[in-house]
């Protein structure tokens, strides 16, 4: 059952309320205090509030609005034809591809890579991760690039680097815009033929190769939701800390006082509240100013150089941390792109802060031209 809310302060709150009091599905909550949006306009402007977050909406057309909430709807209507189905349907978060690159690795006999990318590939590709359910074409686009560069036959031990990239549409386009990609030099774990890669959600595990396929894989999942709702990856990222908690004992990567780029650093970094603005930047530069680029590219990109603020706040937070450095690396060219348009002050005042956050890129910064 869908519902809808007119409110003028408090709106977040109130609509949250009516939800639970009325047992809706979800609610529409329309605010008055929107430019453009309401009664006297031909746009309007919502937030689709359920009980696993909120989806805010750009300003666009009614007719825009109210196909986004029969979607939804929809959407809804689907889950619940197969919950009266006599089975029970499961639902792949992610969409992965995966590639074993072994060329460093010779005289070996390569039936046991082999079956360690078979394996590999139908953990990441069945592995149900969360309770969430997920349309095919909503499964996040994700690559798992290994390459070994030691094995003792001996042993099963494998030294190995690990490059994980996930991405996310962007709303309106057929662009995808890279969330995470981050190389993982610590990833070393035995392995012998025929070994089946096995992970229970909420479990911990001593399979070291398991904990970080599992570390990743909801890592992923986590960023994603943070970048369609403010904060909505939290249950998932609490079983990342998790996982990188119980992992302590399993190899480098883990430990807390290896590096400041590891998979704990990044996961606590990232849960720490001195480093709160980097998760709302999450949120504000995607769902509130890349997905409003297609509507509006100016309001988008006027966003997108309010949402580097947050970033700025994250690094002076944490100056050690690594996200802010690796949030410029993986938007390098984007950020380029998005300012080859713009006032020239807002570029300067941009091309300023990123050269700030991450003075390795001044160079590439000046690709934004501001004269």
């Amino acid at each position: 059952m869908v519902g809808f809310a007119l409110e003028t302060d408090n709106e977040a709150a109130n609509a949250q309320g009516k939800l639970e009091r009325k047992n809706l599905d979800f609610i529409v909550l329309n605010s008055l205090n929107d430019k453009g949006a309401g009664f006297g306009y031909d746009t309007n402007k919502v937030t689709l509030i359920d009980r696993k977050g909120a989806q805010e909406l750009p300003l666009q057309s009614k007719k825009s609005v109210a196909k986004a909430i029969i979607d939804k709807l929809a959407g809804l209507l689907f889950c619940l034809a197969f919950l009266l189905m006599p089975f029970k349907a499961q639902a792949q978060e992610l969409n992965p591809t995966l590639t074993v690159n072994t060329s460093k690795v010779q005289g070996t006999d390569k039936d046991v890579f082999r079956s360690l990318e078979n394996a590999l590939k139908e953990f990441l590709s069945h592995q149900i991760w969360t309770d969430y359910h997920f349309a095919e074409n909503e499964r996040i686009q994700c690559n798992f690039n290994l390459i070994v560069n030691k094995y003792d036959a001996q042993t099963g031990k494998m030294e190995c680097e690990l490059t994980v990239q996930s991405s996310r549409p962007v709303y309106g386009s057929t662009y995808n815009t890279t969330v995470f990609n981050f190389r993982d030099t610590q990833v070393d774990f035995n392995y012998t033929e025929q070994d089946r890669l096995e992970f229970t959600p909420g479990m911990s595990t001593d399979n070291n190769l398991t904990a970080i396929l599992a570390y990743y894989s909801l890592l992923i999942i986590g960023l994603d939701f943070d970048t369609m709702s403010l904060n909505g990856g939290t249950d998932i990222l609490r079983q990342v800390e998790n996982i990188a908690a119980s992992a302590q004992s399993l190899g480098s990567g883990w430990r807390s006082f290896d590096t400041q780029a590891n998979r704990y650093a990044i996961i606590n970094d990232y849960m720490n509240g001195t480093m709160a603005a980097f998760r709302q930047l999450q949120y504000k530069y995607h769902r509130q100013g890349l997905d409003d680029m297609s509507a509006n590219a100016s309001r988008g990109r006027a966003t997108i150089t309010e949402s580097l603020n947050l970033l700025q706040q994250a690094k002076q937070a944490k100056s050690t941390s690594a996200l802010p450095t690796l949030f410029t690396e993986i938007k390098k060219n984007e950020l380029i792109s998005i300012y080859s348009e713009g006032l020239s002050k807002e570029k300067q005042a941009v091309k300023d802060l990123l050269s700030q956050v991450n003075p390795s890129l001044t160079n590439e910064w000046d690709a934004i031209k501001t004269d």
